[in-house]
């Protein structure tokens, strides 16, 4: 049983299928739950929480790489005077990567044969996280556009292992 309390909140889970509960509200198929009160877990199957844990995991690194495609269009006015540069200079930050993301989704399946989801997943998001702080420390228009290439190909690495693997998480028939 995993308990988890925040100020007057308490939040357990039960592992099963998938079902979510928080109050009056309910989600989910079968009998995993996540409630702001106690509840008795009905099963747990072996290997269950380590099937919760990737799955987390995954997402986690695919909302990341999700995110960071839209949250530079916010900055990019601002980046100008920074990096020293014009609009038209600034827009290939957001063209690079997209460029690079698509480039690596060429490669990404013969990837994935030749070492694996889980090697690629992990190097994508090493990859991802090396180059969002490049690009944070960046000083020239040269340099973020650099990291935002590297940044472009980790992410396709991890989108297209993310999917692929979370498919690979289940049998046929829960798919």
């Amino acid at each position: 049983k995993l308990t988890l309390e925040v100020g007057s909140w308490t939040f357990c889970v039960e592992v099963g299928s998938w079902n979510l509960e928080l109050g009056t509200w309910k989600l989910g198929i079968g009998t995993w739950k996540l409630a702001p009160w106690n509840l008795e877990p009905r099963s747990l199957e072996p290997g269950t929480w380590n099937l919760v844990t990737w799955i987390l995991l995954v997402i986690t690194g695919a909302f990341m790489a999700v995110l960071d495609t839209t949250v530079v269009d916010i900055i990019v006015p601002r980046l100008k005077g920074p990096l020293s540069t014009d609009i038209y200079g600034v827009q290939w930050v957001i063209t690079a990567y997209m460029i690079a993301a698509a480039v690596g989704l060429l490669v990404v399946e013969w990837l994935i044969k030749t070492y694996g989801n889980k090697k690629i997943y992990v190097i994508g998001v090493a990859l991802f996280t090396i180059s969002s702080f490049a690009c944070g420390m960046s000083n020239s228009l040269a340099e973020i556009i650099i990291a935002r290439v590297v940044q472009g190909f980790a992410e396709a690495l991890i989108m297209v292992t993310a999917q692929a693997m979370l498919f690979s998480f289940f049998p046929p028939e829960k798919r």
